[in-house]
């Protein structure tokens, strides 16, 4: 059972990885088809580019380096389309339909023939791909391919022929792609023109830039006209010829000064960006910037905190050890009235006369050793002693009463087993 959903599961992620994937390349195919519409096709290029290295395992990468062809196709640069499409055969290997990935790389090339009149080529190319797979191709396509087929039948004066296969491709191209579907209708006038039928003509003309202007493509309108101008010179209609060359000027200002006011309006934009994404940075610094400082103010709260809790507990633990010192300083005196007395029965001074010694040695090796048997703050006071301070002295000068002075020399005569003062000046030179 759970062999069998980890099957199940494994499927379904290759499945949604291959959706994402060609979802992707749809995003992108959009992307550049707005961007070229704007006449930004550096920009369209570097998209396509991007996405390149992006993904470069991507199985479907060769649709890629088609998009990339058919912008340079919209700037009439074709041999930079056929290299794209060079690059797009080396990857069509990776695709899991690989048969259809080489005919679609066919049938672009053979578009990139046809645009430079290489029409025998064309032909050759457009000969190696079946029906079946120009129906997988799609119907934007298969109306390309029937529309090239019908402009060589043209131009081989078999206009009935090519009439029948104008108007199939016209019916799949108005289904499929509508707004593209000039593209047609120009080589329909370049038929009608050629067999001399007006009539077809004007109506083909007019209905063509009735599309281009409702889909907003004012390149068709004057792809129309040039084409128009060609009818009219190639039928000794000077006149006619003149008067579409006039037009066909005023479309071509027209089309530079939209092209340059949508580059205007692109700087803007970009401009635009720039200024947001420089505000953007400037307040992630900035933000970075209190951040750092936050924490650095932060930390050191928490170590004054710290410290102040640390003081707080040794506080504490030194109150508690002085109350518990002083009730066993208390009890002790209470036990022993005496004590004052026999600790200082006879003076320091006139003590280290009577033994014949002077005062301690800090460097005396038995005084060392006496000393590392005591606690640090019993050695100072010993050592005290030994220089021959009373207790009062001793308290002043360690900060501590009496009593607490007291305290530490009953410890120390406990822990070098001695009665008083003279044994202790005694044994620290012996």
């Amino acid at each position: 059972m759970i062999s069998r959903i980890a099957v199940i599961f494994i499927l379904l992620l290759f499945w949604s990885g291959k959706a994402c994937g060609q979802e992707n390349i749809v995003r992108l195919q959009k992307k550049v088809y707005d961007l070229c519409n704007s006449m930004k096709y550096e920009d369209a290029q570097a998209e396509i580019h991007n996405f390149a290295m992006l993904h470069q395992k991507h199985p479907e990468l060769y649709r890629a380096y088609i998009i990339l062809s058919h912008t340079y196709k919209r700037v009439y640069d074709y041999d930079l389309a056929r290299e794209a499409l060079h690059k797009a055969s080396l990857l069509a290997d990776r695709s899991e339909n690989q048969d259809h990935a080489e005919n679609h790389i066919l049938y672009e090339t053979a578009l990139v023939e046809f645009d430079i009149q290489s029409y025998d080529k064309s032909r050759e190319l457009m000969d190696m791909i079946d029906e079946e797979e120009r129906a997988l191709l799609g119907p934007g396509a298969h109306s390309n391919l029937i529309m090239q087929e019908a402009y060589l039948d043209l131009r081989a004066k078999d206009y009935s022929q090519a009439e029948q296969k104008f108007l199939h491709a016209r019916k799949i191209k108005q289904q499929s792609d509508p707004c593209n579907l000039p593209m047609v209708l120009g080589k329909m006038m370049e038929l009608y023109g050629a067999s001399g039928d007006s009539q077809a003509l004007t109506k083909t003309f007019e209905r063509s830039n009735a599309i281009a202007d409702s889909c907003g493509i004012l390149k068709y309108k004057i792809y129309n006209y040039q084409l128009l101008r060609k009818i009219y010179h190639d039928l000794g209609e000077y006149e006619l010829e003149g008067q579409t060359h006039a037009e066909v000027q005023k479309l071509e200002a027209v089309y530079k000064a939209e092209e340059h006011r949508l580059f205007l309006r692109a700087k803007a934009r970009e401009r635009q960006r720039e200024q947001v994404q420089l505000a953007l940075d400037k307040k992630t610094r900035m933000m970075t910037f209190y951040g750092i400082i936050a924490g650095l103010l932060l930390g050191l709260l928490l170590l004054v905190l710290a410290y102040l809790r640390y003081l707080h507990q040794r506080h504490l633990q030194m109150t508690t050890q002085n109350l518990e010192m002083r009730e066993e300083i208390d009890q002790f005196l209470r036990s022993n009235p005496n004590l004052e007395a026999e600790n200082e029965t006879i003076d320091p001074p006139e003590l280290q006369k009577t033994v014949g010694i002077q005062g301690p040695n800090k460097q005396d090796p038995n005084l060392e050793k006496l000393l590392q048997n005591l606690t640090e703050r019993q050695s100072e006071i010993a050592v005290l002693i030994l220089q021959g301070q009373t207790n009062k002295e001793i308290s002043q000068q360690l900060y501590i009463s009496e009593n607490t002075v007291k305290y530490h020399t009953r410890n120390i005569y406990q822990t070098l087993d001695i009665k008083n003062r003279r044994e202790l000046f005694l044994i620290s030179k012996n």
